[in-house]
């Protein structure tokens, strides 16, 4: 339950009074808890199935996002391939229960049990005060990435991240990968922009460069009620332009 909290805030007014286009909410201190993940669930076949991290997956874990995403090396998630990161920072499937409140981050992983291998993975991160969940990063081992196993394991992690208190799930995909493009369009999800340069991506050896990213946005649990509409924006010509433009393509 959200903890209510307050601040004097009288003779102070807002530079425009917004919300008539939309219902509003009593401010509190706002909190996400990690679902409880079912982890006898099966996943495509009897071999797969989704769970969370735990400590003795970490140096697993971090090989993974070697093959998996190596283009984060050098950027602001980079810390991925920091094994001492993860304790402190990542909730742990062991101590789901305390851990659920507190822990930033999660790590998903899609485990092959005939073969004892994980074999995919996804990193999301939790904006409390926000209501807000970002699938950050993920993929496939190289191994299983024509195996068709991605979609059924995006769709239950979007099905069971929605369960909780999150109002606005988020996502950023790369522009050298269309399946994650792709993948957006066919759950939901609306695109908000393309930024040229946002990511600084590995390349080779010691270098890098500034990747463009295509940024999507899925309102969940009525989070959209809560959302300001177009009537009461004050949007310059090129702004109306381009949201007439994603209102367009969003449809």
């Amino acid at each position: 339950m959200a903890e209510k909290t307050t601040l004097n805030l009288s003779g102070f007014r807002p530079y425009k009074k917004m919300g008539h286009s939309c219902q509003l909410k009593d401010i509190a201190e706002f909190y996400i808890h990690w679902p409880k993940l079912v982890t006898t669930n099966s996943l495509a076949n009897n071999d797969l199935i989704m769970r969370y991290m735990d400590e003795n997956d970490i140096d697993e874990v971090v090989e993974l996002w070697k093959n998996v995403y190596p283009e984060a090396f050098g950027s602001t998630h980079q810390f991925v391939f920091h094994p001492q990161w993860y304790e402190g920072n990542v909730l742990f499937n062991k101590n789901w229960r305390t851990d659920a409140k507190k822990k930033k981050y999660a790590i998903i992983l899609l485990e092959d049990l005939k073969e004892s291998q994980l074999v995919g993975i996804l990193l999301m991160t939790k904006i409390d005060q926000n209501l807000q969940i970002e699938f950050t990063m993920g993929g496939l081992h190289s191994a299983f990435r024509e195996k068709k196993v991605f979609y059924p394991f995006f769709k239950n992690i979007l099905d069971t991240i929605s369960t909780t208190e999150v109002e606005l799930i988020t996502v950023f995909a790369e522009t050298w990968h269309r399946k994650t493009q792709e993948l957006m369009d066919n759950h939901g999800f609306k695109i908000w922009g393309i930024f040229p340069g946002n990511m600084v991506r590995w390349s080779h050896d010691q270098k890098c460069y500034r990747a463009c990213e295509a940024h999507y946005y899925k309102f969940v649990n009525d989070g959209e009620k809560y959302a300001t509409g177009f009537d009461e924006w004050v949007l310059s010509k090129k702004s109306n332009k381009l949201w007439q433009a994603l209102e367009k393509l969003n449809d």
